[in-house]
C-alpha cells in the first residue's frame, strides 16, 4: 500500500491534503509518498522509509513490518464520508513533543535569570500523575503564642521598620513550620511578603528585599520571585553578602556549578574566617567540587 507521514508529528497523511490533519503543518504540492508498508518507530512515533532498519529521527531499531499488525476495524464500522480518523501514532508523537516542549519551557522559566542552561538529561524522567495540588487557603493563621500581638504592634506603626519587623515574625513562623505544617508555612510566608512589600514601598532597603526573597522561597506559586529579588539587590549593591550567598546556593541546587562557584567564591572574598556566611560558602564550594564543578 502507499502512505505518507507528516515530518512534524509522524501522523499518516490523507492523499492530496494541503496540511497535516493532526498538527496542521502545511504540506508541499508534491509531498513524497512512501512506497510499501509504513511502520512507526516504537520510541518516537516517526514513520521512516519502509524496510528501514533504524529510525531516521531517533536511531531506535525498527520492528519488522510483518511483526506489526494492522489495526482492526469492527464489522460494520467505517469512517464517515469525507472524514478520516486521526492517526494514533501521530497522537502519541504529538503528545511526546508537547510534553518535551512543556519541560523545556518550565526549565527556562525556572533558570533564565540564574545563568547558562545545564546539559539536558539523556532521557526525560517519568512523572507520576498525582492530580492537582490542594488549594492553599487565603490569609495567614494566627502566630503561635503571643507573637501575633507583637507583630500587630509593629505593623500598627505604619513605618518601614515597623512593617519589616512585623514581617520577620511571619517569616520565622514560616521557617519553623516548613516541615511540620507546610500549608501554614506557605500562608505565613505570603503574609511576610505582604509586610515586606509595605516596608519597601516606604524605603527600598536591600536588607528588607533580601528578607522578602527568603520569604518567597517558601511560596511555590512564584518560583522565580526569589531569584528576581536577589538580582535586584545585587544590581544596586553588588557586594551584598546575603544575596550573593543565597544566589550561589540556589544555583548549586539546580546544578549551575560554574555560576554557583563564582558567587560562593565572592562570599569567601568578602567575609572573614569564622563568619557564618563564609562557612556556608565554603561548604557550598565543597559540594561544587564533589559534583565535579
Amino acid at each position: 500500500m502507499s502512505t505518507a507521514a507528516c515530518a512534524s508529528c509522524g501522523a499518516s497523511l490523507t492523499p492530496g491534503a494541503d496540511a497535516c490533519d493532526l498538527c496542521g503543518t502545511p504540506l508541499p504540492d508534491a509531498y513524497p509518498v512512501r512506497q510499501g508498508t509504513a511502520v512507526a518507530c516504537l520510541r518516537c512515533g516517526n514513520v521512516p522509509p519502509p524496510r528501514s532498519g533504524f529510525c531516521n529521527r531517533c536511531g531506535a531499531p525498527m520492528p519488522s513490518p510483518d511483526a506489526v499488525p494492522a489495526p482492526a476495524v469492527a464489522s460494520g464500522e467505517s469512517p464517515a464520508s469525507g472524514e478520516r480518523p486521526a492517526s494514533d501514532v501521530g497522537k502519541r508523537a504529538f503528545a511526546v513533543a508537547a510534553v518535551g516542549l512543556a519541560a523545556v519551557l518550565g526549565l527556562y522559566a525556572l533558570t533564565a535569570l540564574s545563568g547558562p542552561p545545564a546539559p539536558e538529561p539523556a532521557t526525560a524522567p517519568e512523572v507520576a500523575d498525582v492530580g492537582p495540588a490542594a488549594a492553599i487557603p487565603a490569609g495567614a493563621p494566627p502566630l503561635p503564642d503571643t507573637l501575633q500581638a507583637a507583630a500587630d504592634r509593629f505593623a500598627a506603626e505604619g513605618t518601614a521598620s515597623g512593617w519589616y519587623e512585623s514581617g520577620r515574625y511571619y517569616l520565622t513562623a514560616a521557617f519553623n513550620a516548613s516541615t511540620t505544617d507546610p500549608t501554614s508555612s506557605v500562608r505565613w510566608a505570603r503574609r511576610a511578603i505582604e509586610e515586606f512589600e509595605q516596608s519597601l514601598a516606604i524605603d527600598d532597603d536591600p536588607d528588607v528585599r533580601f528578607a522578602l526573597a527568603e520569604a518567597a522561597t517558601f511560596d511555590p506559586s512564584n518560583p522565580m520571585r526569589p531569584v528576581e529579588e536577589l538580582q535586584s539587590i545585587l544590581a544596586a549593591e553588588p557586594d551584598h553578602i546575603g544575596a550573593t550567598l543565597m544566589l550561589g546556593e540556589r544555583r548549586l541546587m539546580i546544578g549551575r556549578l560554574d555560576s554557583a562557584r563564582v558567587a560562593l567564591e565572592r562570599v569567601v572574598a568578602l567575609t572573614a574566617p569564622g563568619d557564618p556566611a563564609r562557612t556556608r560558602a565554603e561548604e557550598g564550594l565543597a559540594r561544587v567540587a564533589q559534583a565535579g564543578g
